[in-house]
């Protein structure tokens, strides 16, 4: 078993919702509030924010090194989802 608290280490979020562990930066993926656009409620709310406003990241399929193996061979996928302070309505 892995005990995921006691294993990641430091983690540190930046401004722009970029993960840090250990001192690493992971690459994330960004969905913007135009990627958001169709799927929002009431879009009219967020007039004043440019398009490209990153509302969350993404870190798909993350694992220390240590235990890569382990997820690889019982098929888990462990992903972050970090999401901004923004209100969307």
């Amino acid at each position: 078993m892995i005990r995921i608290k006691e294993s990641f280490g430091i983690l540190h979020v930046s401004e722009d919702l970029s993960l840090i562990i250990n001192g690493f930066r992971l690459a994330p993926s960004y969905r913007t509030l135009e990627d958001l656009i169709p799927v929002l409620y009431n879009i009219d709310y967020l007039q004043d924010l440019p398009k490209s406003t990153a509302l969350y990241s993404m870190y798909r399929g993350f694992s220390l090194e240590a235990h890569s193996t382990i997820f690889k061979n019982k098929r888990v996928r462990f992903d972050i989802t970090i999401m901004a302070d923004i209100e969307l309505g």
